[in-house]
């Protein structure tokens, strides 16, 4: 009974912390203001981008928005960026890709070997062993896509600031 009573309040503290949980939060670069030109200010919050990485989101001038499935909807953000900033996101693009393909073929002969297990058990113990080859590397690929994204993200933000750079010294 003990246990169950500290078990409950446990997981109310746990529910009740808000900072568990994902939430936006923009970057604001307020402190130090004298030092910083208000038009290279505004310029760099209104078009420099922070990912949300757990939500599949990003933020962009204080609104949130979807990155999409393949990164589809992040690539009109890098229209105006570098050639390399827009080669990153295709890695990261092509490394998505890649990574689904790998876990869907992979989850296919997993459940597929669940399927079989009843009837010929040794063929379903390969065709697990064989399916989580595959779902392994796929969720590998998943992972390095995001480092990618980060780095093209990056990339942006370091163009934004360059081309801030280049305006403030005319």
């Amino acid at each position: 009974m003990k246990n169950r009573i500290f078990f409950g309040l446990v997981m109310l503290l746990i529910l009740s912390n808000k900072s568990l949980f994902a939430q936006t939060n923009h970057i604001d670069i307020t402190a130090e203001t004298s030092l910083i030109d208000p038009s290279v200010k505004s310029t760099y919050e209104s078009e420099t981008i922070y990912v949300n990485g757990a939500l599949n989101r990003y933020t962009k001038n204080k609104e949130e928005r979807r990155i999409g499935f393949f990164v589809k909807k992040l690539k009109s953000e890098f229209s105006s960026s570098s050639e390399e900033s827009k080669r990153e996101l295709m890695v990261c693009e092509k490394k998505k890709k890649k990574g689904t393909l790998l876990l869907a073929v992979g989850g296919t002969a997993i459940i597929g070997s669940l399927i079989v297990l009843p009837i010929a058990a040794p063929v379903a113990l390969g065709a697990f062993i064989a399916g989580m080859i595959p779902y392994t590397a796929g969720g590998i690929e998943m992972n390095a896509s995001k480092d990618h994204l980060q780095k093209a993200v990056w990339l942006h933000n370091r163009d934004v600031v360059a081309k801030n750079e280049k305006r403030s010294d005319k």
